[in-house]
């Protein structure tokens, strides 16, 4: 059990954290930068996980939706590599557009997958996009805010 000593060592450490957490939040364009990294991260797992499903599935059809979705990802990480190049020039228009491209893309993945999921599939493909939707989201709240700065 932590002692005292170590609660309060503990506790400042999580203060420190937090006002790092909070500068970097205070700084919009830090958080827009932070979550595009974020979704760009997620949509390149996401496309490595889909691509191999596309080959291995004999189901023509869902064979034919991992397809798509691989494609999709794969534009979904040129929208969000575009959109890191716009922050840097302060193009905001241009980066809530490129957020709600690569959001578009995943939706339509996202539809695709919803009910039933393929029988073969272990790969929480379905949590996986939710989460690449959910960061797209937070994507084009930043954008958008940048927009009316």
């Amino acid at each position: 059990m932590a002692g005292p000593a170590e609660l309060k060592q503990a506790n400042k450490k999580l203060g420190d954290l937090a006002s790092v957490i909070w500068t970097i939040a205070d700084d919009i364009r830090g958080l827009a930068k932070i979550s595009i990294n974020l979704a760009y991260a997620n949509a390149k797992e996401t496309s490595a996980i889909i691509e191999p499903l596309s080959k291995q599935e004999s189901n023509s059809g869902y064979k034919e939706e991992y397809a798509f979705c691989s494609n999709n990802y794969g534009e979904a990480v040129l929208d969000l590599e575009e959109a890191t190049r716009l922050l840097e020039k302060a193009d905001y228009k241009g980066l809530y557009e490129q957020a709600l491209s690569a959001m578009d893309a995943a939706e339509d993945c996202e539809v695709l997958f919803e009910v039933p999921p393929p029988p073969n599939d272990n790969s929480q493909l379905q949590e996986k996009i939710e989460n690449f939707v959910n960061l797209c989201s937070i994507n084009l709240a930043v954008s958008d805010r940048l927009q009316k700065l």
